[in-house]
């Protein structure tokens, strides 16, 4: 959004790159508007949050991308791929974060009883 104000401010006429911007923007608040939505739920496995994250999160991305003519069907495989190999090491470093949190919360509890 920064980059959009900056070539507006500086009067470039370069429009498509605006609103490329500011669609791409567009797209991530409804991106994080589904994950702040699906982070309240709460489902059994921790890894299904993660698949109806991915789901969600690629979703609005093909729509997007489909209705604003970005990519052709071909390329779809790549985006799929990429999102998948994000999504992945996402899910990673947070079963980290998590072990990490479960592992200090242990130790405060082991503390405590002494």
């Amino acid at each position: 959004m920064l980059l959009a104000l900056i070539v507006i401010v500086n009067q470039s006429h370069n429009v498509d790159f605006v609103t490329t911007i500011i669609r791409t923007f567009a797209s991530h608040l409804v991106i994080n508007a589904g994950l702040m939505i699906t982070e309240r739920l709460e489902f059994r496995y921790r890894a299904l949050n993660h698949v109806i994250d991915f789901a969600w999160s690629t979703v609005v991305v093909i729509i997007i991308w489909v209705g604003l003519g970005w990519f052709e069907f071909t390329t779809i495989w790549v985006l799929l791929a990429i999102s998948l190999v994000v999504h992945f090491i996402i899910f990673i470093l947070e079963m980290h974060r998590s072990h990490s949190e479960i592992a200090e919360i242990n130790k405060l509890i082991k503390e405590k009883r002494r």
